[in-house]
């Protein structure tokens, strides 16, 4: 027979299950393995396993998803975005999904690269737009004074509120001084999981809260309908602020 003993902790309820006799040797000197039991997973965990779910998402819909937003017309948010850019400019991509706003800003004659968290989206960006893109989440990102412009459309959504400081620090830190970041988010207030992707939605207060907070100084913020056949009714704050 087992035993369960109940051994109390400050953080959390642990159950201590005496083992029989013969099989004290293989688990643990004293006979006892201990189990949690009802225990939140730490947010640290929390947060990687909703990050890897919202990449699995994009890895195992990358053709779907790539055919259903590559016709977008994004052009209202890219010529404000790049009003603000000096001509043959360096601009990255943080986010690129199917590569469409890339192709675009080359066009442009900008200098453009990009990053995505999924390596199939990753894949298909690069084979469309003919430029490597790497496949980095944005809390790995590293560099400094690299860009003049980051363009993040649709893709800060699925960090971590709580990381979100840190990440808009990286992308702080990239771009060069004057750079731009534009940035956009679905409009509301919550943080929620929709297909098995996480989002955390921002209003316009919220929004240049967040961003004032990283040292970025705001220059417009605006509510734009999704461009998106049949979703008009979908609201995206966006916003466009230069490295303070």
């Amino acid at each position: 027979m087992t035993h369960p003993l109940v051994i109390s902790h400050p953080y959390k309820r642990i159950i201590a299950i005496k083992l029989m006799p013969e099989m004290r040797g293989s688990i643990t000197p004293l006979g006892y393995f201990a189990i949690r039991s009802g225990v939140r997973l730490s947010s640290e965990r929390k947060k990687s396993a909703m990050n890897n779910k919202t990449i699995e998402f994009y890895d195992s819909n990358a053709a779907d998803f790539a055919a259903r937003t590559e016709n977008a017309d994004m052009s209202e948010c890219r010529e404000r975005f790049l009003s603000y850019l000096a001509p043959g400019g360096r601009i990255l991509d943080a986010g690129c999904g199917s590569g469409r706003d890339m192709i675009a800003f080359r066009d442009a004659g900008f200098d453009v690269s990009g990053i995505d968290a999924s390596a199939e989206i990753c894949r298909i960006a690069s084979e469309k737009t003919g430029i490597p893109v790497r496949q980095v989440r944005f809390e790995e990102l590293q560099g400094e004074a690299e860009y003049d412009g980051i363009w993040a459309s649709a893709s800060l959504l699925h960090v971590a509120r709580e990381d979100l400081p840190d990440v808009l620090g990286r992308l702080h830190r990239l771009l060069k001084a004057g750079g731009f970041l534009y940035a956009s988010f679905k409009y509301g207030t919550e943080d929620r999981v929709k297909d098995g992707r996480y989002f955390c939605d921002f209003t316009e207060e919220s929004c240049r809260r967040l961003l004032e907070q990283a040292d970025f100084a705001v220059r417009e913020i605006f509510v734009s309908g999704d461009v998106r056949e049949g979703r008009g009714d979908e609201m995206w704050v966006n916003a466009i602020a230069s490295r303070g």
